[in-house]
């Protein structure tokens, strides 16, 4: 997490200054700064509204204009065409086909199991 880092100092903030507004410890701070610990989802809501920032900028998905960085993660055709059809599925056909393809993996699993 070095955006925190860096925009904590861009603030003229201390860690325990950023702890006492976040209601969390600076050893917390000082943790996520170093790497040794992620906040959580609430944590990261927090220090994005203390900074006004969005949490794409502070874990770094997105760089200083806001354009989405891209990831290295090669997908190949086979996923990116489940992708776009399950793009038009509604929740419950997404939860029925979340519970076929874990059914699919079990049986996978069971059947290298007898083997």
């Amino acid at each position: 997490m070095l955006k925190i880092k860096f925009l904590r100092e861009e603030a003229g903030m201390t860690q325990k200054e950023m702890a006492l507004k976040l209601n969390t410890s600076n050893k917390n701070i000082w943790a996520y700064e170093n790497g040794n610990a992620e906040p959580n989802i609430d944590m990261l809501k927090k220090i994005a509204d203390l900074f006004n920032v969005s949490i794409d900028y502070l874990v770094e998905r997105v760089d200083d204009f806001g354009n989405v960085k891209k990831s290295n993660v090669e997908i190949d055709k086979t996923t990116k065409e489940l992708l776009k059809i399950l793009s038009m599925f509604n929740e419950r056909q997404k939860e029925r086909v979340l519970a076929y393809a874990e059914g699919v993996l079990e049986s996978e699993k069971e059947y290298r199991r007898t083997k």
